[in-house]
């Protein structure tokens, strides 16, 4: 058929040397298996089908002659996902569309064991042959870590956030394709959630309507819902969903529920549903959500006072304790508090954060008094601890060709630029290059790029320096960052 030659030609466009060709092929079904291979062997391509049905002494053959290079491909159907290991396979053909991650992985993983003169494996994803409801915006973000706003900016202008060594790379069909498919879910509109929220609340036959199953049984995220301001609370009125009576306040404090999304610490959502449930107000973290819901510098109000405006809000008091319901499902499992800081100080190691959050957390804006700072070094000379906000992007877009000045060496090692002013001979220069003996600490917290909230890495020393007004300074880290913090952070280095 068409779509077989297709298959067969991008094969032979992409693998350089078709003598060493050992691949796996997904299929749909055993019938689509068994006539790919039959597609293959036409070609002139050693091939053969495995299925659920072969039995044990069949697959180990076919196994044992893909191994030693007498056929080419294996076509299978659910049989290779996973639990299986062939080191020298180093083409996968992607012909079963999936939406989702684990199934994709588990396929990509057949290609990625080493074994001795492999040194890459090509996967080949025929995406241009799936529906127009096929949701790239779902599996993409999960294989690549990237926001579909990112994607997008990727696919048009090529991939500078994946692990070193991994390239993507989009055929023009399929790269229109799947830009048209992300385009249609960033215009995911407010009629549409509507309606999609309407017709499964009327199947719910009495069961509560609650954020958590809505959101699970319509395949969204939370940021599909909170999109450009929208909240759980106004699509519930708008299609006539029982919710209490709007506060003066609901229309300002609604847009700014969607701002709670990137919390991960799970002492800090908890909080959330103590203060309001139970009364028992935790001061500092309460002053902390207060602040992010409040963002206007010039409103001041105390823990107190912001868990009596949200009992005056009761619908958006709730929606914020439903908010917190999801995000505790992926929430840090371990929370750390932040090391060498003040036990005052309620922030977990490794967890995000908003700039706000971080600044009442510390005391640095309070029930009386919030100052504004927008810089990216915070000096505490009280506890004589700075902390040092750093946007890796600070260009606002991915590229292959952007340049950066602060990105990880290593799990251990930072590496980041110190402002202009900063010089080896003076006071802002020399609290980083003495501090090993003047008793000044940091600590640091690093975003990718605006959209994102900053992450706590914790307290790093000073490993060494180089250059003057700016200074060059390699930070070790005392806790190690994550294996994916890493890969997150590490790709942004100069080139």
């Amino acid at each position: 058929t068409v779509r077989a030659r297709l298959v067969i030609d991008a094969l032979r466009r992409y693998v350089s040397r078709i003598d060493q060709l050992k691949a796996v092929v997904f299929c749909v079904s055993v019938a689509h298996a068994k006539f790919m291979a039959t597609c293959f062997e036409q070609a002139g391509l050693k091939a053969s089908s495995l299925t659920g049905a072969n039995s044990t002494t069949e697959r180990d053959r076919a196994i044992r002659d893909l191994r030693a290079g007498t056929i080419k491909l294996i076509c299978t159907c659910d049989l290779f996902n996973e639990g299986v290991d062939i080191p020298e396979i180093n083409t996968l053909l992607l012909l079963r569309p999936t939406q989702s991650a684990v199934i994709f992985q588990q396929q990509i993983g057949r290609g990625l064991r080493l074994s001795e003169g492999k040194d890459s494996c090509l996967v080949l994803d025929f995406v241009g042959m799936v529906g127009d409801g096929f949701r790239f915006d779902t599996l993409l973000p999960a294989i690549t870590g990237q926001t579909r706003a990112q994607l997008k900016d990727a696919i048009e202008n090529g991939f500078g956030l994946l692990p070193t060594g991994c390239h993507i790379q989009f055929d023009r069909v399929a790269r229109d394709r799947v830009l048209t498919s992300l385009r249609n879910a960033l215009q995911l509109n407010a009629v549409r959630l509507r309606q999609e929220l309407a017709a499964w609340a009327a199947l719910r036959e009495g069961k509560p309507i609650r954020l958590k199953d809505f959101i699970r049984d319509n395949d969204l995220t939370l940021a599909d819902l909170y999109a450009n301001h929208r909240s759980w609370t106004s699509y519930k009125r708008d299609v006539g969903l029982a919710v209490a009576a709007p506060g003066s306040r609901e229309g300002e404090l609604s847009r700014r529920m969607g701002s709670l999304l990137h919390a991960n610490d799970p002492e800090f959502i908890g909080s959330w549903g103590k203060a309001f449930l139970t009364g028992e107000v935790h001061q500092v973290r309460m002053q902390m959500l207060a602040y992010q819901v409040l963002p206007d510098a010039g409103e001041l109000i105390t823990p107190n006072g912001f868990v009596q405006l949200m009992h005056a809000h009761s619908a958006l008091r709730d929606e914020i304790q439903e908010i917190g319901e999801c995000l505790q499902d992926e929430s840090i499992v371990f929370w750390q508090p932040l090391p060498e800081a003040p036990a005052t100080w309620p922030l977990s190691l490794h967890a995000r954060y908003e700039r706000r959050e971080i600044q009442a957390a510390i005391g640095h804006i309070t029930p009386t008094a919030r100052p504004q700072f927008r810089e990216g070094c915070l000096p505490r000379p009280a506890e004589q601890i700075e902390l040092m906000f750093v946007t890796l992007d600070k260009r606002e877009g991915f590229g292959e060709t952007v340049q950066f000045h602060d990105y990880a060496i290593s799990p251990k090692l930072f590496h980041w630029q110190t402002q202009n002013r900063a010089g080896q001979n003076n006071a802002t220069g020399k609290r980083y290059l003495e501090s090993k003996t003047n008793g000044w600490r940091f600590q640091l917290f690093v975003r990718e790029d605006t959209d994102s909230a900053f992450i706590a890495l914790g307290p790093v020393e000073l490993e060494s320096f180089e250059g003057d007004r700016p200074i060059s300074i390699v930070w070790r880290l005392k806790v190690p960052m994550p294996i994916e913090m890493f890969r997150r952070f590490s790709v942004l280095r100069d080139s």
